[in-house]
């Protein structure tokens, strides 16, 4: 993510620790392996904790539209935060 990023040149550029394109190739390699070795945990759990799939099992489209809308929600809970300078 971005706050990873952000961290990184807050702390480590200013003191020439790192240049920045040194510091965008550390947090894409962690961003990615994040999301390759944790992805799969975080679908299982949205997919089979959060709510019951098979109550939707006739709908599938539902499940979709669903998750489409938190993602989008996400988003712009996140571009709010970034706005406002929230944590």
């Amino acid at each position: 993510q971005a706050s990873e990023l952000t961290m990184m040149r807050t702390h480590l550029q200013p003191s020439k620790s790192i240049t920045l394109k040194q510091a965008v190739i550390i947090a894409s390699i962690f961003e990615f392996s994040g999301a390759m070795f944790l992805g799969a945990s975080v679908t299982g759990t949205v997919r089979g904790k959060i709510f019951d799939t098979d109550v939707y099992e006739d709908e599938p489209e539902i499940v979709m539209l669903g998750m489409m809308t938190s993602l989008i929600v996400a988003t712009f809970m996140l571009l709010g935060a970034t706005f406002f300078g929230l944590p």
